[in-house]
C-alpha cells in the first residue's frame, strides 16, 4: 500500500526514532518502508495542474497577441491566423499522443479545444453571426467530448461539464415561458453528462461522479426557474435514492447524497408550510405528471432502482424517503382544491423532514461520519424555527431567550451523543465499474485511439471550415439590399466591441403572430396570449420602398414564390421576435458607441446580401447622409391629452385615437386622419418642440432644461404630414404604431 508523501515522510522519521530506540530493527525497518512506498500521485498531479493553469494563461496570452492585432488583418488574415491556430495546437497534443506521453498530450489537446471554442467565436466575429447563442456552445461541448472520452482525462470532462452546464442554462434563459421544449433540453443535458458519468465510475472518480450529480441537481433546479410549469420534486429528490446503490463508505455517493438531501429537505419544509403556495390548487407547477412526463419517469426509475438494489439500509432508508416525498405531491397533485387532502400533505411534510433527520443522524453514527450527523442536527433545528417563528409574539423576548437556550443546550446533547455512539468509522472502499459489454466496446475503440484522435482533431477543423463556406455564400453569390436599423433594448446596446442591430421585421405584432397561429393550426388558434413555438421557420417578403431602402412584408409559414424573401426562426423570451443572423455587427474598437448613436437615432443603415433560399449574411453598416431639415405643417393639439398610455405611441386611425386620447372642452379639432397622424409624447408637456426630417425618418426633438426628470406622466399630442417615415423621439427611440388588435389581423395587409 502506498502511501502520501508527507505521510510516508512521517513514517521515515517515526521508524528511525524506534531503531533508535530498540524497539525495531534496522532490518525491519527496511521492511516496513518497502511495505509503505511513497506514492508520487500527489505530487504528479499537482505538477499537472500547474502545467495546465500554464496552458490556460499560455492560451490567455495568445488570444491577446491575436486580439491587439485583429485590426490590422483582413478576413481572410483572420480566418487564417485562427485556423492556423488551430491546427498548430492539435498538431502539439498530437505529437506528445504519438510519443506515448499522456499528460502532454493531454494538456496540448486542452489547449486545442479551447482554440477550438475562441474559433468559433471568432469565426463568428468575423462573418458578423448572430444566430442562436447557445448553439456555439453545444457545438464547443460536442466538439471536445471525443477528446475526453479517449484520453479519459479528468481535466476534460471538467470541460465538457462546464459548457454543458452553460450551454442548459442559457439555453433555458433564452426560451423563456415553459414549453415542452424545455424538457427535451434537460435530457439533451443529462446525454451530455453521461459519459462523464460513466467515466467517473469506470476508474473511481468521486470527484468527477459528484460534478454530474450536481448536474442532474442544476436540470431540475434550472428548469424549475424557467418557469413554474417545470417544477418537477420527483426529479429532484431521486439522487438520494441513487447514492443507496453504491456501497457503504464508497465516495462516490456522497455527491448524489446531498444533491439528494439538498432538494428534499426544502421541498418536505414547503409542504409542512401552511403559509406556502404549494400545496394551493391553483398553482400550475402541481402538474408535473402532464407538464413533465419524461423527467417524472426518469425520476421514479431512479427512485424504484435505489429501492430494489440499495447496499445497505441506510440506503434503502434514503430510497424510501425520496420515494415517499414524490407520493405526496403526487398526493397533493390528485386532491388539489381538497382541504383534507391539503392537510395530510402538510401533516406528511413535517414527518418527511423529521424522517430526514433521524435518515441522517443515524447514517452520520453508523458509519462513523460526522458530517451526515451533523446536517441531520441542522435540518432538525432549521425545521423548528421555520415552524415556530411565529411564536415569537406570543413568548416575548424572555421566551425566545428560553427557546435559544434549549437549542443550545440540545446541540451540547447531540455533540456529546456523537462521541459516546458513533461506531467505527466506515473504511473508504471503491470498486471500478466495468461492465463486459462496454470494456468489450473500449477494448476494441483504444488501440485506435490515435487515429480517432487525429479525426477528431479534423472534425473540428471541418466545422471551422463549413461556417466559413456556409457564410460566404450569401456574401458571394446573395443580391445586396439596404435596410434600416433600429433602436433595441437599451440595457443591451454594446457587447465587446458589436453593436446590436433590430430592424422592422424582427417583432411580430399581435395581429401577425395570431395570423402565423392560425396558419400553422389550420385556423384554429384563437388565444392571443399564446405564442409561436420555439425555431417555427417563418418567412418574411421583403418590399422595396420609394426611397430604395427595404422593409419586411407580412410573414408567413409558406416560403414565397419569388422575390426577395428573409427565413428566419422565432425566439423565446417575453416578445414575439423573430432572428435572421444578421442582428449583430462588429466594429472597430472604440468605435461602437458612435454607431450605436447612429443606430439610436434611425441613421444607421445595414446592406444585407439575401440568397433565393432565404439565407442572409451582414455585408456592411453606413450613416444615413441625408440632411435634416425642420419640417413644415406639423402642429400641437390643444386641449388634447393621452389616456392610460405608458410609452410614446403613432395612432393613425380613428378607432384607436377615440380610444387613447380625450379632449376638453374648446380643444383644437380633430386631425384629417387620411393626411395626419396623431404622436403621442409622454411627459413633454410644456417643452418646446422641433420636428425634423431627412425624406427616410422623422423625429422629434423636446428640448429639456439641465437636469430636468420627469415622472407625472404629462402627455402631449401633437399631428405631423401622413407619410411612411417612421418616427424617432427626443431620446432616439423609435416610436411604434399602435398594435393592431387580434380580431383585426386578418383584414389588416400592412406592416
Amino acid at each position: 500500500m502506498s502511501l502520501p508523501d508527507r505521510v510516508r515522510a512521517w513514517l521515515n522519521e517515526e521508524t528511525a526514532i524506534w531503531t533508535k530506540e530498540g524497539l525495531i530493527g534496522e532490518a525491519q525497518r527496511e521492511r516496513i518502508l518497502a511495505r509503505y512506498p511513497a506514492n508520487e500521485t500527489g505530487s504528479n498531479r499537482m505538477t499537472f495542474v500547474l502545467r495546465a493553469l500554464g496552458v490556460l494563461t499560455l492560451f490567455a496570452a495568445i488570444l491577446l497577441v491575436i486580439g491587439h492585432n485583429w485590426e490590422d488583418l483582413s478576413r481572410v488574415g483572420r480566418m487564417a491566423v485562427v485556423v492556423t491556430g488551430l491546427i498548430a495546437l492539435q498538431s502539439i497534443g498530437l505529437s506528445y499522443l504519438i510519443r506515448g506521453r499522456t499528460q502532454g498530450a493531454t494538456l496540448g489537446l486542452l489547449g486545442s479545444c479551447l482554440m477550438y471554442g475562441a474559433a468559433i467565436a471568432l469565426t463568428g466575429q468575423i462573418f458578423h453571426l448572430d444566430a442562436h447563442a447557445p448553439d456555439a456552445l453545444l457545438a464547443w461541448c460536442l466538439g471536445v467530448l471525443p477528446f475526453a472520452l479517449l484520453l479519459d482525462a479528468t481535466l476534460l470532462h471538467l470541460l465538457v461539464i462546464g459548457l454543458a452546464a452553460s450551454w442548459y442554462s442559457w439555453e433555458l434563459g433564452m426560451r423563456g415561458h415553459w414549453s415542452g421544449a424545455h424538457e427535451l433540453t434537460a435530457l439533451a443535458f443529462l446525454l451530455l453528462l453521461a459519459p462523464s458519468a460513466w467515466a467517473g465510475y469506470r476508474t473511481s472518480r468521486p470527484a468527477l461522479v459528484g460534478l454530474v450529480a450536481f448536474g442532474w441537481l442544476l436540470a431540475g433546479v434550472a428548469t424549475i426557474a424557467s418557469g413554474s410549469r417545470g417544477f418537477n420534486p420527483v426529479f429532484l429528490v431521486a439522487p438520494l435514492a441513487l447514492a443507496g446503490l453504491h456501497h457503504p463508505g464508497d465516495p462516490r455517493s456522497r455527491g448524489w447524497r446531498v444533491a439528494g438531501v439538498m432538494t428534499m429537505t426544502v421541498l418536505t419544509l414547503l409542504l409542512g408550510d401552511t403559509q406556502h403556495p404549494v400545496w394551493r390548487a391553483e398553482q400550475h407547477y402541481l402538474y408535473f405528471w402532464q407538464d413533465t412526463p419524461l423527467l417524472t419517469l426518469l425520476g421514479l426509475a431512479a427512485i424504484a432502482l435505489g429501492i430494489w438494489k440499495a447496499r445497505d439500509r441506510h440506503g434503502r432508508h434514503g430510497a424510501w424517503l425520496a420515494a415517499a416525498t414524490a407520493g405526496t405531491f403526487t398526493l397533493l397533485q390528485v386532491g388539489r382544491g381538497n382541504p383534507g387532502v391539503a392537510s395530510l400533505c402538510i401533516a406528511l411534510g413535517n414527518v418527511l423532514t423529521l424522517g430526514l433527520v433521524l435518515a441522517q443522524i443515524r447514517l452520520g453514527l453508523a458509519e462513523g461520519r460526522l458530517r451526515p450527523y451533523v446536517y441531520g442536527c441542522v435540518v432538525f433545528f432549521i425545521w423548528l424555527a421555520v415552524r415556530y417563528m411565529d411564536i415569537e409574539k406570543e413568548l416575548g423576548m424572555l421566551g425566545m431567550a428560553a427557546v435559544f437556550a434549549v437549542i443550545g443546550l440540545g446541540l451540547f446533547a447531540l455533540a456529546r451523543l456523537w462521541r459516546s455512539l458513533a461506531e467505527e468509522p466506515v473504511h473508504e472502499t471503491m470498486t471500478d465499474f466495468r461492465t463486459p459489454a462496454a470494456e468489450a466496446l473500449f477494448a476494441r475503440v483504444m488501440p485506435r485511439a490515435s487515429a480517432l484522435l487525429i479525426a477528431a482533431c479534423a472534425l473540428q477543423v471541418a466545422v471551422i471550415g463549413y461556417m466559413v463556406w456556409n457564410h460566404l455564400q450569401p456574401l458571394w453569390h446573395g443580391e445586396r439590399i439596404v435596410v434600416r436599423a433600429e433602436l433595441i433594448d437599451p440595457r443591451d446596446l454594446l457587447k465587446g466591441e458589436y453593436v446590436t442591430l433590430s430592424y422592422d421585421f424582427n417583432r411580430l405584432d399581435k395581429g401577425e403572430d395570431l395570423a402565423l397561429r392560425r396558419e400553422l393550426e389550420g385556423g384554429k388558434a384563437k388565444d392571443a396570449t399564446d405564442r409561436l413555438p420555439e425555431d417555427t421557420v417563418v418567412f418574411v417578403p421583403m418590399v422595396k420602398r420609394s426611397n430604395g431602402e427595404w422593409g419586411g412584408g407580412k410573414p408567413t409559414l409558406t416560403r414565397p414564390a419569388s422575390g426577395i424573401y428573409l427565413q428566419g426562426l422565432t425566439s423565446g423570451g417575453w416578445r414575439n421576435q423573430l432572428r435572421f443572423g444578421i442582428e449583430a455587427y462588429y466594429v472597430e474598437e472604440g468605435t461602437g458607441k458612435e454607431w450605436e448613436k447612429l443606430r439610436n437615432s434611425g441613421l444607421l443603415k445595414v446592406t444585407v446580401a439575401v440568397l433565393p433560399n432565404g439565407q442572409a449574411g451582414l455585408v456592411g453598416i453606413e450613416a444615413d447622409k441625408e440632411p435634416f431639415v425642420e419640417l413644415k405643417g406639423w402642429r400641437v393639439l390643444r386641449g388634447w391629452k393621452a389616456q392610460k398610455l405608458w410609452t410614446d405611441s403613432v395612432v393613425q386611425d380613428a378607432q384607436r385615437m377615440n380610444k387613447q386620447t380625450e379632449r376638453s372642452a374648446g380643444a383644437d379639432a380633430a386631425p384629417d386622419l387620411t393626411k395626419e397622424r396623431i404622436v403621442i409624447l409622454e411627459q413633454a408637456a410644456g417643452l418646446p418642440l422641433k420636428v425634423e426630417s431627412n425624406g427616410n425618418i422623422t423625429r422629434i426633438l423636446a428640448v429639456r432644461p439641465p437636469g430636468d426628470r420627469r415622472y407625472d406622466r404629462e402627455s402631449v399630442v401633437i399631428a405631423i404630414p401622413r407619410n411612411q417615415q417612421k418616427i424617432y423621439g427626443e431620446n432616439g427611440r423609435r416610436i411604434a404604431d399602435e398594435g393592431i388588435e387580434p380580431e383585426d389581423a386578418e383584414q389588416d395587409d400592412r406592416r
